[in-house]
């Protein structure tokens, strides 16, 4: 069973533009998060705070390209890594023997370390006739775990996909899109099974790399307009 833990999530942000004729604006901005967790989770309080900068450069009406690069920092509190020592990861009614257990004290959980993050967002929007718009978009970003002895030490990720839509009149629209992700991390393990064979170097480095591939399929209708919308998707 999967444990889901109460949490709260309060956040803000702002940022100011400015244009530089009809061609060319930029954005400056930035913002805080805080997460704060339940006792059943190892760091009770965390923080993160990012920047942001936006270019928008549109030199004919119809093509429009964004830039943008959002750098973060996270920053957690105390680490308890036995803040989960009274609780079982297995069912005592099929192991009677289960008894609780404990993690090293250099385990960093991903959702609760330190982290430093750089990312970088590039839209293009296409609008060669009224009735279609194509948007390109691609990104990548890289997290440092700099914090963490054991566990997720680097991940990398970058995306690149596209969206079309097609509306020929104001009634009626058609979407399709395809997205690609690729994501690479490193996690550092650690195994100390006991006496008598306890080897003080048995750690290991796990490279892993997924690959999501994700189509969709919409479509949007006005039976009545105003009244009644028709909405279908895959």
């Amino acid at each position: 069973r999967a444990a889901r833990f109460d949490m709260t999530k309060q956040n803000v942000d702002g940022e100011a533009r400015w244009r530089f004729g009809d061609a060319v604006a930029t954005g400056l901005g930035g913002g805080w998060e805080r997460i704060k967790r339940s006792d059943n989770r190892e760091v009770e309080n965390s923080d993160e705070y990012f920047a942001r900068a936006v270019l928008d450069v549109t030199p004919w009406d119809w093509l429009l390209t964004r830039l943008t690069y959002r750098p973060s920092f996270r920053r957690i509190g105390h680490y308890d890594p036995f803040a989960q020592l009274t609780r079982t990861s297995v069912d005592v009614d099929e192991v009677p023997a289960a008894i609780p257990t404990s993690q090293s004290p250099l385990l960093r959980k991903l959702d609760e370390a330190d982290r430093d993050r750089q990312r970088v967002d590039l839209m293009v929007e296409l609008t060669p006739v009224n009735t279609l718009s194509v948007t390109l978009s691609g990104s990548f970003r890289n997290d440092d775990y700099y914090n963490s002895r054991l566990g997720l030490q680097e991940a990398s990720a970058w995306t690149a996909g596209f969206d079309v839509t097609w509306s020929p009149s104001e009634r009626f629209s058609l979407s399709a899109g395809y997205n690609h992700e690729s994501i690479d991390q490193k996690q550092r393990s650690r195994s100390r099974p006991g006496p008598p064979l306890d080897p003080v170097d048995f750690d290991w480095l796990t490279s892993t790399r997924d690959s999501i591939d994700a189509f969709y399929v919409g479509l949007r209708a006005a039976l009545i307009p105003r009244t009644l919308d028709l909405l279908f998707g895959v």
